[in-house]
This record gives structure tokens, sequence and C-alpha cells, in this order.
């Protein structure tokens, strides 16, 4: 079998089972444990599964989340039309909160043909995008820096957010499920996507399709706190029917 097959059957395995070690795969494929280590490695590198002390995961499992830098590259061009459809909700004087996620960094960079906006964010990341922009004024929520994520939480992030009101928050999620609602992985970040939503008059979910029927760790809100979602068309006509007969308005951003 040549590498490429065996890293296939990899993926395939660890869909399956969601969780894998590296001796069964040694002996699974009669190959040495160093073969297999690097096989996962690579495969980790493409961000098909996560590596464990002695194996490995699927990247799937809820309580997975990529890094900043990984979620980058992730169903890129679908953020970048979800951004675009976003900005029409946007207008000149608005004051809007930006959640941390690489969709509402796009969706940042085209703020640069708004006028009078005042942008709250916890996002590094963002913060610095905005600041380039001379008609926008940013307001950097802070708080302890959660490592590799470029984004603020904790105690400072809360009572921060608790004095301030905004027209429209536009939220990330990693998970968005009819029966679950809106989720995310990490405890800390959760805490501050809730308070995002209960500062705005009106909340925005920019969510690619891949989200979509996924379950994350911790819940952030009920759909039902969701004005609008904004989606790709890689959505399904089924997906789409549920999300809408639960009471929710989805945008598809071709």
């Amino acid at each position: 079998m040549y590498a490429e097959e065996r890293k296939q059957v990899i993926v395939d395995l660890i869909k399956k089972r969601k969780k894998i070690t590296v001796l069964e795969l040694s002996e699974y494929f009669s190959s040495s444990p160093g073969t297999i280590r690097n096989d996962l490695q690579a495969l980790e590198d493409r961000g098909l599964l996560k590596r464990t002390h002695g194996g490995a995961i699927s990247p799937d499992q809820i309580s997975f989340e990529h890094n900043a830098d990984e979620k980058e590259v992730l169903h890129l061009a679908e953020k970048r039309a979800i951004a675009k459809l976003a900005l029409t909700m946007i207008y000149d004087g608005d004051t809007i909160a930006l959640d941390t996620g690489t969709t509402t960094m796009e969706l940042a960079k085209l703020l640069t043909s708004k006028k009078n906006l005042i942008v709250v964010t916890n996002d590094l990341e963002i913060a610095l995008e905005l600041e380039k922009q001379e008609n926008t004024t940013v307001i950097m929520i802070g708080g302890t820096v959660r490592r590799n994520f470029h984004c603020t939480f904790g105690a400072q992030s809360m009572a921060a957010l608790s004095v301030i009101r905004v027209d429209k928050t536009f939220i990330a999620a990693n998970g968005v499920s009819v029966e679950t609602g809106i989720t995310t992985p990490n405890i800390d970040t959760a805490e501050v996507k809730r308070e995002l939503v209960r500062i705005s008059g009106e909340t925005i979910l920019l969510c690619d399709s891949s989200k979509i029927g996924r379950i994350s760790f911790m819940r952030i809100a009920e759909l039902s706190d969701m004005n609008m979602l904004i989606t790709d068309q890689h959505i399904t006509p089924e997906q789409q029917n549920i999300l809408k007969e639960s009471g929710v308005d989805v945008k598809v951003a071709e």
C-alpha cells in the first residue's frame, strides 16, 4: 500500500471510530509506530485529524477546535461570500460588535465602504485591521488573551461588555443545530459570545455550511435568539428547510 493510500484509510478509520491509537494502526497496516506517527503528523497538518498522546481523534469531536491560523484557510471563499452579504446589513453610523472569528475578520476588511462606524470587538486581529480604517472607531474589549486564538476573555471582558449596547452583533460559532442551538468548544469564549448576544439589538449569525448540523461543547444561545443566519450556497435544501421551520431567517450568500 502506498503512503497516500494508507493515510486515506487512516482518515476513514478515524471518521468511523472517532479515535484510534498508534498501536492499533501499526498492527492494522503492519507498519512501524514511527511510520504511523509521521502519517498522523502529516494528516494533522492538513486538518484531517487531531493528534493525541498515543494516537489521534476526529477533528469533528465536540471539544476540538482549530486555532486561528488553521481556521483562516478553511472554507475561505464561502466566508468571503458570507461577509459580503453581511455587509449589506450594516449602515453608516451603526454601532456594531464583531465576535472573534475568521468570517467576522473578512467582514471587518469590508467596512472601509462604511462611514462613522463604532465597532466593538474582543478579537486582536480584527482590532488591528479596523485601526487602519479612518472612518471607524474601534473599542477593543480587554481581558486575558487566549493564546493562538487572538482574542480576549474573562472577568475584565465581561465587565467591559456589561456597560455597552450595540445595534447589531455579528457572531460566529462552531456548531449550529435546531436541537442544541448555537455552540462552541471553549467555555471562556462561550461566555463572551453570550454577552455579545445579550447587549445587541439584533444578532446575526455568520456561519459557513460546514457548521450546520454540528454540535460543539458549550451552548452560546438558542437559534431563536438569532435574528438572522447567513450561510453559503453549499447548505442543503433539507438543512435550509429545517432551519426555516424552526423560525430562523436564513440568508444564502451566492
